[in-house]
């Protein structure tokens, strides 16, 4: 089972320098001078969010956390290209690549704000065997964090994917209305969104679990469909592909 090795501190942040440097997200004099932004955002915007991640590495409570976002960032980034569709214009605003580097690292932005930072510190006591009860309150908290981290995501089309990468497990959530659907809170809804926060759902998952049967158990039957633009398979394939090319 492979998995995308951590490196701490200053390594990290070069690692993912270089990560952002492939992404072809603009420096911000070149938005000056006019280029566009990557799905809202220049390198400074993207360094500033990942200095925020590598801070709350040094409060251990919550370092699982900002190790897993990382992992999910950079992961889904080479699924993306092991399926050939990583340079695919998803949005005006950029690619398949990039959407997946960017909604894979502010997927969880949730947990790690101030509102919930003290239930994400006892869920990951719990999660290192600390004998504290995690209850049905403290598990209906930690849901809220899919719609916070969505409600500070500025860019439309990576707020669709991460506000939905929780939707398509047996306890889904959170709940979307769709009539009237609420952009401001939802995100886009296009069929590209949809997909890649699919996508999202599996490579999350994958890190959280590490253990193929339980990724299996949850999405072998997700269709990755409706969609012309991008490859249409079953969770299962998918899956089993990712496992079988070493890339999970």
């Amino acid at each position: 089972m492979k998995k995308t090795e951590y490196i701490p501190g200053d390594e990290i942040y070069r690692f993912l320098s270089k990560a952002m440097a492939s992404l072809e997200i603009p420096k911000q004099e070149e938005i000056e001078t006019g280029s566009k932004k990557i799905f809202e955002r220049d390198i400074s915007d993207l360094a500033s969010e990942i200095n925020y991640i590598n801070e709350l590495l040094g409060k251990i409570e919550i370092g699982e956390t900002a190790k897993h976002v990382e992992n999910v960032a950079l992961k889904g980034m080479e699924v993306a290209d092991y399926l050939g569709i990583g340079n695919i214009e998803v949005s005006e605003r950029g690619n398949v690549r990039q959407a997946m580097f960017i909604s894979g690292l502010v997927h969880d932005k949730g947990k790690i704000s101030p509102s919930m930072r003290e239930n994400v510190k006892k869920s990951e006591r719990v999660r290192n065997g600390s004998m504290e009860q995690f209850t049905q309150k403290d598990m209906q908290n930690m849901k809220r964090h899919v719609l916070v981290s969505a409600e500070l995501e500025e860019d439309p089309f990576i707020r669709g994917i991460i506000a939905r990468h929780h939707i398509y497990q047996k306890n889904r959530y959170p709940k979307i209305s769709l009539f009237p659907y609420d952009e401001k809170k939802y995100g886009e809804r296009s069929p590209e969104v949809i997909y890649l926060s699919k996508l999202l759902a599996i490579v999350d998952c994958y890190d959280r679990a590490q253990d193929k049967e339980r990724v299996m158990e949850i999405y072998a039957r997700l269709k990755l469909n409706r969609c012309d633009r991008l490859p249409r398979m079953k969770g299962k394939k998918l899956i089993d592909m990712l496992y079988a090319e070493g890339i999970f």
